[in-house]
């Protein structure tokens, strides 16, 4: 794992953990679990049509304190429940607002997003059973396709989340620990941090009924280990999956794949999730911890508007460097001293950069492509810079990179290429797009796609804008490249 999370010190353990450790601890408090003098965040529930599987359906969504109020984007939490739950199980039975609010207010827990979907593709019966082989499979694939196509899709348009799996997690108690495993272990493109309780792994790792083959998963632990952050498993030894999860993480041990084995007394029980729930989630995503002032190096470059030291900064704008430099970016070169000035809209401006160059739908080539073809015609020269490597090391042929440079159609283009530069070339050029030239972007990209690429357009625009306006330079014994 690049950040060993799972070696953190758990709440009321005793000793540090490593690949495959097993904790025991006493019972701790219960006042995690009690409302406290905090700042509260909402729940709310949130209709959707599934188009995976044709019905209306519902998912329920825990929002931080100070969302509303905010206009940053925040980490995800996908949370689901058992087999005898629903959507409403983990806030209704399980009180998940009341403990993410106690963390979040205890410094523990950064502020995230909770999104708690329907864990089945169709309504069962009261009292039906454990359904044939053939019933789970289709409940448990369809809910896949739902998850999948549907509520993370839906997630990421409605709510301010962001949209990359370094900051994506799931989580499940039991059916839903189960679910969690198999989406999240079979989905690293999208998960970086899996937690499940009590996780009933005939459901997880039964192919015949929906489950997937572990064993070919995890096959290169290694690989595993280099794509997720954090696998943590909890299960009490009174539940009568115990022995089932321990023989999970013997099989993940003996795979190379690190990860935590919690045990604790308890059995299939919500007192006992809730309490996992409350000790892992500072771990899915920690609380940052800020840095102090005095620590912060900045180095800005700039023209026209001079270029500010940390000691010349106000509150406001230290606050927007902290932001900048413990993001994705992690440096503020480019327009970011011109931002300054306006720190309310540098931060609105920053939020739609950081997800037009790393959380965009769009694949890295196509991305790059997109931002040369903005600098070409804004004749950006630092913003041609700082990204014509980016495009060759992202793939885009060279041939190309020199064709958008010297303002003529490249002779060569893959399809999805192609279809990027008409749609740019008609946007910029002509204002508007043809029929055909959309119909061909929707093609190949898909309507967010589409959007993502105007998005992408409209933010590396507006640095363009700033770069120029500042006159901002080349670095020394760089020479302009676009006439």
């Amino acid at each position: 794992m690049r950040t060993k999370i799972v070696g953190a010190c758990l709440l009321a353990m005793p000793a540090l953990l490593g690949p495959g450790s097993a904790a025991h601890a006493q019972e701790p408090s219960r006042a995690f679990v009690e409302e406290q003098a905090v700042a509260r965040g909402a729940v709310r529930e949130h209709a959707y049509t599934s188009h995976a599987l044709g019905s209306e359906r519902r998912l329920v969504v825990y929002t931080p304190p100070g969302y509303e109020s905010s206009a940053q984007r925040y980490p995800v939490l996908y949370l689901l429940h058992g087999a005898g739950g629903n959507e409403r199980s983990w806030t209704e039975r399980g009180l998940a607002h009341v403990i993410l609010d106690n963390l979040i207010a205890e410094g523990k827990l950064e502020p995230l997003v909770v999104v708690m979907p329907y864990g089945f593709a169709f309504p069962r019966e009261p009292g039906a059973g454990r359904g044939s082989p053939e019933e789970l499979k289709r409940q448990r694939e369809g809910f896949a396709r739902d998850f999948l196509d549907d509520v993370i899709p839906l997630v990421e348009s409605s709510y301010r989340v962001e949209a990359d799996r370094e900051r994506r997690a799931i989580a499940g108690l039991s059916l839903g620990g189960a679910q969690a495993l198999a989406l999240g272990l079979s989905r690293t493109d999208l998960f970086s941090r899996i937690a499940a309780f009590s996780p009933a792994m005939g459901a997880a790792n039964d192919p015949a009924t929906g489950g997937v083959d572990f064993a070919a998963v995890l096959a290169d632990g290694a690989a595993v280990n280099e794509r997720l952050d954090v696998l943590w498993i909890g299960c009490g030894t009174e539940d009568t999956l115990f022995e089932s999860n321990q023989a999970f993480s013997m099989q993940l041990t003996e795979l190379g794949v690190e990860h935590v084995f919690r045990v604790t007394e308890g059995g299939h029980t919500f007192d006992v999730w809730q309490r996992y729930l409350y000790e892992s989630a500072p771990l899915l995503f920690p609380r940052a911890k800020a840095l102090p002032p005095t620590d912060l190096e900045v180095t800005l470059v700039g023209n026209r508007f001079r270029p500010l030291t940390y000691a010349e900064m106000s509150a406001e704008q230290k606050r927007k460097a902290h932001n900048i430099l413990s993001g994705p970016r992690g440096a503020m070169g480019g327009p970011f001293n011109v931002l300054l000035r306006s720190p309310v809209m540098g931060d609105i401006a920053q939020e739609l950069g950081a997800y037009a160059r790393f959380g965009s739908s769009l694949e890295a080539r196509l991305r790059e492509m997109a931002i040369i073809m903005t600098a070409r015609y804004w004749t950006a020269e630092f913003e041609w810079y700082a990204h014509k490597r980016a495009a060759l090391e992202a793939g885009l042929d060279r041939a190309v990179v020199d064709a958008i440079a010297a303002g003529r159609r490249p002779a060569a283009m893959q399809p999805q290429e192609t279809a990027l530069y008409d749609f740019l070339d008609e946007l910029l050029n002509l204002h508007r797009v043809g029929d055909e030239t959309f119909a061909a972007a929707v093609a190949a990209f898909g309507e967010r796609g589409v959007v993502d690429l105007i998005g992408t357009v409209g933010y590396y625009s507006l640095v363009s804008m700033l770069l120029n306006a500042d006159e901002y330079p080349l670095p020394a014994g760089v020479e302009p490249e676009l006439q």
